[in-house]
């Protein structure tokens, strides 16, 4: 070989391992590619400066870059044992401090290169010879150059018998990647032998080397050499415990794991080239369903027969090559028998949970009639055995039957609804209804209960409210009863207030919201998140001191989704309770204001005393909303203020409704009272009396001022009827009757 031809080869040479090394730098596939970089980038010093020194024609510049292409020769045999540690898995040596030791003698070898002059410890002597008019540069080595070269050989002859072993004992995915890379590392021990016998007239060792870059470079890219990730991955497929099957673009099966020949119970010889519903006739639909199922689709299908029969899921993955263009498919089978059959057998048992419940909730709903008529009828009998003649002892055992009976019938009742809506037997129906009167008589259904404990119940529905509306009066009373009773149930003073407001209407459908408040003992925070739930206290001991099943709030919480509404509570502990739901129903016509302004009431100043808030706001909002002038007071001295007031203004107040247990003396002591102020001689008093007392017709006296009485709490259509009565409006038979 001529040397202009060679120094052209080694200048080539240098600048195509330039370009692998900033390539595989830029992919850097595995951690090992890093050293393989710092071995390409030493060939290329090593080639590029001995081509240049070739290419010199000055004496010292041919010194130089003799000693510059040492740089590659010292550094490429540790880049490349460092290289095949960490590829061959034997790589617990590569650290700091052993690279360090490891660069000692490569260090010193540069040391003595460019501090040669001194010592000449490397070259004895630099010899010049003419060749073709050019000048060639030998060498006559010294010590240090035996020492040097040595080295290499010895760490290239470490590398490859790393290699060799991984060859030998290496898991069998990777003796194809090994025996490429023994190939590789014996091309410099070939060149070597070519150069020393003398076969060759110019050194060819950096070629060899060079040329172990290369093979090592197109294995990368045509084996993915560097790529420790399919290794790993085929490694992981050949252990997996999940059948894989590689199939090609006709569907015939290429490769398998050994999951997947378990699987079949097949040998690989009699499956390799085979369609794989030929070798699994379950598969038949993957093949055909495999366009509908698309990319990462997964089904299921039954191998086997009998009590031998298993289920495998089934996933279908397409493999891509370059371009993405579709080379085939990647089976994966899961066994997923024992999964299949604990779902079946969970599947089972709620049916049966769910059968035997139904069965239940049937037989509770189916009896409700033969359990709630003997109840009545025991209560019944005990209310006629009360109202006969008995001693005191014989009355209070016949009372405590009485009220035993009536707690047992309202838990009966508790439950058999439960069990009618856990049934789906319970339907609401859609008829005609008042929704204030339908207020009003779940709360005069507690007003007696409220009373006996001392406390003030009271009913406000905004004037908004329409009262026409079509739907279940039954359940919507029943919702309210629940939580009225509750209410009152857990209030040892102060009140109880139901309000209605409307929040919403669509066309002829409208949204109402309806609260209970009390002032009764509260509820923790941590306690409500599970009041609505069946069976369910907001306080263990409050069974004992209260009574109650646990079951009227998750009644209400079902009746309210029937409703399309929903239910929610606020509290404070120590100060009350608001329980609120909203419910939509249908508007019997269109959705207007209720209270409209009638023709007697225009005009007309009427005085409201009571202590309760509610009741003053509950009297005002109906007798402004039928066209009064309306006056509140709390209290007497209040009231005659407000008298005085309405003289100065020169509209006073013609009537004035008060609650009689302001005072003792009932209504004749109040309205003595308040006719006792100048100009106020004639006034006319209607006085509120509680719910258990009865309206008593010789009440009235017109003596005394006092024109009527009227139960608390006061219903919308009663109010109105005494009102036009005392006003001489209306007779007394129509007050009655309202």
């Amino acid at each position: 070989m001529s040397y202009q031809l060679y120094t052209w080869v080694l200048l080539l040479t240098a600048a195509w391992l330039s370009f692998l090394a900033v390539r595989v730098w830029a992919r850097r596939p595995a951690r090992s590619a890093s050293a393989f970089v710092l071995q390409l980038v030493a060939t290329a010093i090593w080639c590029g400066s001995y081509g240049l020194q070739l290419a010199s024609a000055d004496p010292e510049t041919k010194i130089f870059w003799s000693r510059m292409h040492y740089v590659g020769v010292v550094g490429a045999p540790v880049a490349w044992l460092i290289f095949v540690s960490e590829f061959t898995g034997r790589d617990r040596w590569v650290n700091r401090r052993t690279v360090a030791l490891l660069c000692v003698i490569p260090v010193s070898t540069l040391l003595a290169v460019w501090t040669n002059d001194f010592h000449q410890l490397h070259w004895r002597a630099v010899i010049f010879d003419m060749v073709d008019g050019v000048p060639r540069m030998r060498v006559l080595a010294g010590a240090w150059y035996w020492v040097a070269i040595g080295y290499v050989y010895l760490l290239y002859g470490v590398a490859m018998l790393a290699v060799l072993r991984a060859l030998v004992y290496g898991h069998h995915v990777q003796r194809r990647q090994n025996a490429i890379l023994l190939a590789a590392a014996a091309i410099p021990a070939v060149t070597s032998v070519f150069y020393m016998t003398g076969w060759t007239n110019v050194d060819v060792t950096a070629l060899g080397f060079a040329g172990t870059a290369f093979v090592v470079s197109w294995a990368l890219y045509r084996f993915q050499l560097l790529d420790l990730v399919p290794v790993a991955r085929e490694t992981v497929v050949e252990e997996m415990r999940d059948g894989v099957l590689v199939l090609d673009s006709s569907g015939r099966i290429v490769d398998l794991n050994p999951a997947a020949l378990e699987i079949l119970d097949v040998d690989p010889n009699d499956v390799i080239g085979h369609r794989l519903e030929a070798v699994l006739p379950a598969a038949r639909s993957i093949a055909d369903r495999a366009g509908e199922l698309g990319e990462g689709s997964e089904t299921e299908l039954k191998v086997g027969v009998g009590d031998a029969a298993r289920w495998y899921e089934v996933r279908l993955s397409p493999l891509r090559g370059r371009r993405h263009r579709l080379g085939g498919d990647l089976v994966v089978l899961r066994d997923v028998t024992e999964r299949i059959e604990a779902a079946r057998s969970l599947s089972e048992a709620r049916d049966q949970a769910l059968a035997a419940d139904r069965a239940k909730s049937e037989f509770l709903a189916t009896m409700s009639h033969e359990i709630r008529t003997p109840m009545n009828g025991i209560i019944g009998m005990t209310d006629i055995l009360l109202d006969t003649d008995l001693a005191e002892e014989q009355r209070e055992y016949a009372e405590r039957v009485r009220v035993a009976g009536e707690s047992l019938l309202t838990i009966l009742n508790d439950i058999l609804d439960f069990s009618k809506i856990e049934a789906g037997k319970l339907q609401l129906e859609a008829r005609p209804f008042q929704l204030r009167r339908t207020v009003e008589e779940a709360v005069d259904l507690l007003a007696e209960q409220a009373h006996g404990r001392g406390l003030d119940l009271a009913c406000v529905i905004a004037s908004d409210v329409p009262d026409d509306l079509i739907g279940d009066p039954d359940r919507v009373r029943q919702i309210l009863l629940n939580l009225l009773s509750n209410a009152v149930k857990f209030t040892e003073e102060g009140e109880v207030v139901a309000r209605v407001a409307l929040v919403g209407q669509e066309h002829e459908r409208v949204i109402l919201r309806c609260e209970v408040r009390d002032t009764g003992i509260g509820i923790h925070p941590p306690v409500r998140g599970r009041l609505f739930d069946s069976f369910s206290q907001g306080d263990p001991s409050s069974t004992r001191r209260y009574g109650g099943t646990g079951l009227g709030l998750a009644i209400v919480k079902r009746l309210t989704e029937l409703l399309d509404g929903e239910v929610g509570v606020e509290s404070e502990v120590g100060r009350g309770s608001t329980f609120w739901f909203t419910m939509t129903l249908s508007a019997a016509g269109p959705v207007a204001a209720l209270d409209r302004t009638r023709e007697w009431a225009r005009g007309v100043r009427v005085l409201c005393v009571d202590a309760h808030e509610p009741t003053r706001e509950h009297l005002a909002e109906v007798l402004v909303g039928a066209g009064m002038d309306v006056d509140t007071a709390s209290e007497l001295d209040v009231a005659a203020e407000c008298l005085r007031t309405s003289a100065r203004d020169g509209r006073p107040v013609r009537l004035a409704i008060v609650d009689q247990g302001l005072v003792q003396g009932g209504g004749r002591e109040i309205a003595r009272r308040l006719r006792a102020e100048d100009g106020f001689g004639a006034l006319c008093v209607l006085s509120l009396v509680p719910f258990v007392a009865p309206i008593e017709p010789e009440a009235a006296d017109a003596q005394a001022g006092v024109v009527g009485q009227l139960h608390k709490p006061v219903r919308r259509g009663q109010l109105l009827a005494r009102v036009r009565v005392a006003l001489g409006l209306g007779s007394a038979d129509e007050a009655v009757s309202a």
